[in-house]
């Protein structure tokens, strides 16, 4: 489902870039978004050529990364920053609420269910949110900066 809004907000961004004509005409939430989602591939890559723990049971045939939990970053990144991106085009509206409340609780079963799931370990789901908060605070810190 993340996937899905982060390609939502891709066809966006590229539907702004055709239609203006001018990447500085897209909207600068947009245009960020898609330099934040460059930037979580990069980490995701770099954590999957970097092991720095393997999971507590074995999926496949090999031992696989672990740490930071993946998923719980994409979906947390992914979630919050939609959140952010929501506020700006429904402002005050039902939309914003329901939006608020389906990505919130995709965030709660994605980490519940990696927990739950036994295939990390505890320290790589706390340290999936931790790496997505702090991505996600790099986001919030440089939309507030462009705004003002």
């Amino acid at each position: 489902m993340a996937i899905l809004i982060a390609f939502g907000f891709t066809v966006i961004g590229l539907y702004q870039l055709i239609k203006r004509k001018s990447l500085f005409k897209v909207d600068k939430e947009i245009a960020l978004l898609g330099i934040f989602y460059l930037i979580i591939t990069v980490v995701y890559v770099f954590f999957e050529k970097v092991i720095i723990n393997y999971r507590p049971i074995i999926l496949e045939a090999s031992l696989e990364a672990s740490y930071p939990s993946s998923h719980t970053m994409i979906v947390i990144c992914i979630m919050v920053t939609a959140i952010l991106v929501f506020e700006h085009l429904f402002c005050k509206h039902l939309c914003l609420k329901i939006s608020k409340v389906i990505c919130i609780s995709l965030i709660v079963i994605t980490v519940l269910g990696r927990f739950i799931s036994g295939v990390h370990w505890f320290t790589d789901i706390i340290g999936g949110i931790l790496l997505s908060l702090s991505l996600v605070m790099l986001y919030y810190s440089t939309i507030t900066a462009i705004k003002k």
